[in-house]
């Protein structure tokens, strides 16, 4: 943690106030390689840049196993809720069905360390988009409450699950639209959407370079991120075929430098 994160933790739960608040969690390799800048990138996508939007429409974001400081209270009554290779995302869940309210701050910041072999990016990457798939299960259920509930909360955890993967997004956009433009004057509209979501998706992206605020590791990440979506496009595809079967693994930190 940053100096400063467990201040930033307590003052958003006295300022909201909160149950539960998530610091900003940035993952980063203690190498300067293209390892190292993707993982920080990508982190700080989900970690800084969709919780901010989140957090100033009012709605919680997810968890992310680390960061986060929990009332006493809490723990006492309902204790850890949930287990399993997603089990943040879980737990997020399981404290909004009870009415904790959830809370987000980026004044501080904690940092996790990243994979910094591919077997070991690979092991990690794999149980993230498993649990990502073993969300999606849940979300009929999360919609259902949402509307019962009349529940924002829900809704917005729920939108979490539904939107694919950056990668996933990225490529869907790009297909639409080149399949809008060969079509024509029918195609014009799926086009122009297309193009709209692709310019958003960029602006999203280049905030997650800006808010990295190391020059350097931005550029490594951005040149390297055609060769991360092949990468992970294969990650996804493997996780597809074993996502129901994958148990929870501590990702290897052998041989990494203090």
């Amino acid at each position: 943690p940053e100096s400063d994160a467990l201040d930033a933790a307590n003052a958003r739960l006295e300022g909201v106030p909160a149950d539960v608040v998530q610091v900003a969690l940035i993952s980063r390799g203690s190498k300067r390689d293209d390892l190292s800048a993707m993982d920080w990138w990508t982190t700080t996508l989900i970690g800084r840049v969709r919780a901010r939007g989140l957090s100033a429409f009012g709605l919680p974001s997810r968890l992310q196993g680390a960061g986060m400081a929990i009332r006493a209270d809490v723990l006492r009554r309902i204790g850890w809720p949930t287990t399993g290779i997603s089990e943040d995302f879980f737990a997020t869940l399981a404290f909004l069905d009870h009415g904790i309210r959830l809370a987000y701050t980026d004044a501080g910041i904690v940092w996790a360390r990243g994979a910094e072999t591919d077997s070991a990016a690979r092991s990690q990457r794999l149980r993230w988009e498993s649990g990502k798939l073993l969300s999606l299960q849940k979300l009929p259920g999360i919609v259902e409450k949402a509307i019962k509930r009349r529940s924002a909360s829900h809704l917005a955890i729920g939108a979490h699950v539904a939107v694919p993967p950056t990668t996933v997004h990225f490529t869907m956009l790009a297909v639409f639209g080149a399949v809008g433009l060969l079509v024509g004057r029918r195609g014009r509209t799926v086009a122009v959407a297309s193009a709209a979501g692709l310019g958003a998706l960029s602006v999203y992206m280049m905030e997650g370079l800006r808010l990295m605020e190391d020059r350097e590791m931005a550029r490594r990440a951005l040149l390297a991120g055609p060769r991360f979506v092949v990468w992970k496009t294969r990650v996804q595809l493997d996780a597809v075929r074993r996502f129901r079967h994958l148990g929870w693994e501590r990702t290897s930190r052998e041989g990494m430098a203090e």
